[in-house]
């Protein structure tokens, strides 16, 4: 048991980023969402999909609000994220009403 190394009792190391490094990352989030297409999930296979890579953007949009909340445009980083995770859960809601419409996942195989 001693060679056991619990991950989540490190502390977090800070490093020196720019503000600009925040809005690139949410800028990177904002371009992965924008693939997402609604014409494209026609199987239950890419709604999970379309469902997971929204919980993931989810997710690294609260990681960059937590990494860059002491930085000078906090507030603009809130806003820019606010903005994103509320076109977040409105996709979800989106894609998830598709459901009654899509191919069972093994009925194309």
């Amino acid at each position: 048991m001693t060679n056991i190394v619990n991950l989540f009792s490190v502390e977090p190391v800070q490093t020196a980023v720019s503000d600009d490094e925040a809005a690139s990352r949410l800028l990177g989030i904002r371009n992965v969402l924008s693939g997402l297409e609604l014409t494209a999930i026609q199987t239950q296979d890419r709604m999970i999909h379309a469902l997971y890579t929204l919980t993931v953007a989810n997710r690294c949009i609260r990681i960059v609000l937590d990494d860059f909340r002491e930085a000078p445009n906090a507030l603009q980083l809130i806003g820019q994220s606010e903005q994103l995770l509320g076109l977040i859960e409105f996709a979800r809601t989106e894609v998830a009403a598709l459901e009654p419409y899509l191919r069972s996942s093994s009925a194309g195989r």
